[in-house]
């Protein structure tokens, strides 16, 4: 990753924060031994994101993920058709039997 990009994902990061997104895992001081100099960012993780949050509504190409959470598995779906790139979804549920419904983008579900 080069500096303007890391700098770029630690903006959509400080941005979330502000937007009242919890950060529950925090990899922005990760050090690699040997790669000291380099922008090698560790593992980020939003929990209570909503949608209108930025970090909810675009791209960020890092290693981010957020956590958006719903009433029931028909919310869910309807939140991954309404998002311009629901690309990359992944639905866990304690109670909905698993089932695939979606137009147009991957979405998984896990039912546990």
């Amino acid at each position: 990753m080069t500096a303007a990009h890391w700098t770029k994902v630690k903006g959509y990061v400080d941005h979330g924060e502000l937007e009242g997104a919890k950060l529950v895992v925090d990899g922005r001081g990760l050090k690699v031994t040997g790669r000291e100099k380099g922008f090698l960012p560790g593992r980020l993780l939003f929990d209570q994101v909503q949608p209108g949050m930025r970090i909810y509504d675009e791209e960020i190409f890092g290693p981010v993920l957020s956590v958006v959470r719903v009433p029931d598995f028909a919310a869910a779906v309807d939140l991954v058709n309404a998002h311009e790139y629901g690309n990359g979804v992944a639905l866990f549920t304690a109670t909905a039997t698993p089932r695939a419904s979606s137009s147009g983008g991957s979405a998984s579900a896990w039912s546990g």
